[in-house]
């Protein structure tokens, strides 16, 4: 129980020094400084929050690298298609007409520009 100097004197407090606000200086500088680490701990450089930033970078980066190993997957099986040993001629047949333009004889070829596509009508 705090005891001030003006305080009556009761059954409780006799023989007990009464309590001075220096006393209370030490614990009160504790708890500003347990405050202070506390959200320090929450939201500084490295707390939680950060932390939690961190984590939603790494996701991100982790489906960047889940794309880039499907995308040289697809490389290395076009590598091995096209290699000596097990050259595919479909393969290649397919390559050469989408990169280089080359078509067959007996094959004719639609060109559709962007104007002379049938325009959809609406009705009212």
């Amino acid at each position: 129980m705090i005891r001030f100097l003006t305080s009556p004197l009761s059954s409780r407090v006799l023989g007990r020094k009464p309590l001075r606000l220096r006393d209370l200086l030490l614990p009160f500088i504790l708890l500003l400084i347990a405050i202070y680490l506390s959200i320090h701990a929450v939201q500084g450089e490295r707390g939680l929050s950060a932390l939690q930033k961190l984590a939603e970078k790494k996701q991100a980066r982790l489906q960047t690298l889940a794309t880039i190993h499907a995308e040289n997957a697809k490389l290395e099986k076009h590598i091995r298609l096209l290699s000596d040993k097990t050259l595919n001629m479909d393969f290649l047949e397919e390559r050469v007409r989408h990169v280089l333009g080359f078509v067959r004889p007996d094959e004719q070829i639609l060109i559709l520009s962007p104007k002379s596509a049938p325009k959809a009508q609406i009705q009212e």
